[in-house]
């Protein structure tokens, strides 16, 4: 990405065919150079929900019938400029994404979008996440901190009514992305490149090098699907 280049949305199959494309717009132009996209959510109408920028970041949807986008921010809203950063997830109507204390935008927490009535709602402002995710046991879990090691804890709410569960740790060891199963076990990657099995409080269960410490082997992002199948991005854009 830079100041005069749009980031792509791509879809595939399993097998690794290209089904289409999409630009992603941002609505100012020229681009701002630090405003990237990164990361996406699909919710069950089938939108997708880009986590469109960094320090002005926009919730981008693309009805992908038509081709249409429209976006959506929030006062205060902003991550840090880390890779990895910025974290996206839908249930229902609601969209959530992650929101850091930057310079010049002071807030911080979890922003939930409700598509339904067009209003969004900050909370869990104790904390500087990095990342989240809709358990396929439907609860929230988000990740933090920033910094390093980063990403060494978990918060978990109810997505509905935002009440806080528990919390739920990795240690002092740097993390990135999470999922999380039916069970509320919980798959995060940390920066060596391992994928970790860790029970709901934090205990490790397994774990596995899928990635490596070279840079751009390093895994950014790890989901879920409800059949059980892991996919996970690098930073060298490899699945």
């Amino acid at each position: 990405p830079g100041p005069t280049i749009q980031d792509t949305l791509y879809e595939y199959t399993r097998s690794g065919q290209l089904v289409q494309s999409f630009s992603i717009p941002y609505p100012v132009s020229p681009i701002p150079i630090t405003e990237n996209a990164r990361d996406v959510a699909v919710s069950p109408d089938g939108f997708a929900h880009v986590y469109n920028g960094t320090f002005s970041p926009n919730m981008s949807s693309l009805n992908p019938v038509n081709g249409t986008w429209t976006h959506t921010t929030f006062p205060g809203w902003s991550t840090n400029g880390t890779g990895g950063y910025g974290g996206i997830a839908a249930k229902g109507e609601f969209v959530f994404v992650t929101d850091m204390n930057t310079v010049g935008a002071n807030e911080m927490g979890v922003v939930r979008f409700d598509r339904g009535n067009s209003s969004a709602t900050r909370f869990a402002s104790n904390i500087d996440p990095i990342d989240l995710n809709i358990g396929l046991d439907g609860l929230l879990y988000i990740q933090y901190p920033g910094g390093f090691p980063a990403g060494r804890a978990l918060d978990v709410y109810d997505p509905i009514t935002l009440s806080f569960i528990r919390t739920t740790g990795f240690g002092f060891t740097d993390h990135r992305s999470i999922a999380v199963n039916s069970a509320g076990e919980i798959f995060v990657v940390d920066f060596e490149g391992n994928l970790q099995k860790r029970d709901p409080f934090g205990g490790l269960l397994s774990q596995v090098n899928v990635g490596g410490i070279v840079t751009d082997c390093r895994i950014r992002d790890v989901d879920l699907s409800p059949d059980g199948t892991l996919v996970m991005g690098t930073a060298g854009g490899r699945v």
